[in-house]
């Protein structure tokens, strides 16, 4: 039986056999078109997993618990949306289990139909952070689009960085946050090659989202407040910032409704993006759609 510590549990009533060493994946749902594209061992009805808060507990069929664990998101156990929470392949114990150090977001990209990360069925990728070269500056956020008008907030936001280092990063592991508690990690490859831009959305569908072409969805895990906010990019150690962009209500930074708010090119460096006075409203025509140019130069502010 797997049950939680509430009401909810299952039987498992079928043989589902784990040889030593393998592994097995039970699903709320075996339709592959529906579950993202992941073909389980065992498909369980009458439970429900919760996303910041929750149990998981194998008991025997002599009602002995086996294993459990147990997640809190608000304590010290990761979690994010279109991520699972993926053990330290060297933490694999009934012991370090329980510890939500021993427990990261899963790093190893999207599998399956969508943009979900995860290994089902496979071995999980290691929870050690990767290396990086980039030093404060090397990226830069360039654009934002805080407050879509075409599209709305929750489908429609969307920024765009730029890698203006010498060399292309990978940015698998890096954490992006605002000037709240929403953050998200890039949980597979990503590389920018230097000179190059790429635009983070919601929603990575164009009929949706402003008729945006995206390189990364991070789904519901960040809003960006329309008028103060901001982004910050951290390195996967998270032990220094890369940089930080904060917007001020229209004090400084441009207030725009239905267009990007856009760095002047002349102001790509470290010291002059954060600066308000280099910041303008996107003025190009896309109509219907918002005024912005995702992935593309930004016009002077001149």
């Amino acid at each position: 039986m797997i049950r939680d510590e509430g009401d909810e549990e299952f039987l498992v009533h079928r043989s589902t056999v784990v040889a030593a060493g393998e592994r097995a994946v039970f699903a709320a749902d075996s339709d592959f078109d529906e579950n993202g594209g992941i073909i389980p061992d065992f498909e369980f009805y009458f439970l429900d997993l919760s996303n910041s808060e929750d149990e998981l507990l194998l008991v025997s069929p002599l009602g002995e618990v086996v294993d459990a664990v147990r997640w809190d998101t608000d304590a010290d156990f990761p979690g994010q949306e279109g991520g699972s929470l993926s053990l330290d392949p060297l933490q694999e114990d009934a012991a370090s289990n329980d510890a939500g150090a021993s427990w990261c977001i899963a790093l190893s990209g999207a599998y399956g139909l969508g943009d979900e990360a995860g290994t089902p069925g496979a071995p999980n990728g290691s929870c050690e952070a990767p290396s990086t070269p980039a030093i404060a500056g090397d990226i830069l956020v360039t654009e934002v689009m805080q407050n879509p008008t075409y599209a709305s907030d929750a489908h429609g936001e969307w920024f765009e960085i730029y890698n203006r280092g010498p060399v292309e990063l990978d940015l698998v592991g890096w954490r992006f946050e605002d000037d709240g508690d929403d953050a998200f990690i890039v949980t597979g490859p990503l590389p920018i090659a230097a000179g190059e831009r790429l635009v983070f959305a919601d929603n990575r569908d164009p009929a949706i989202n402003g008729e945006v072409a995206i390189d990364y969805r991070y789904g519901g895990s960040m809003s960006l407040g329309n008028g103060h906010d901001a982004i910050v990019v951290l390195p996967p150690s998270g032990l220094s910032e890369i940089v930080r962009l904060a917007w001020d209500d229209g004090a400084t930074f441009p207030d725009p409704a239905g267009a990007s708010m856009t760095l002047d090119p002349g102001a790509h460096t470290l010291e002059l993006h954060d600066q308000g006075e280099y910041w303008c409203v996107a003025t190009n025509d896309r109509a219907p759609y918002d005024s912005a140019t995702p992935g593309d130069a930004n016009d002077s502010c001149q």
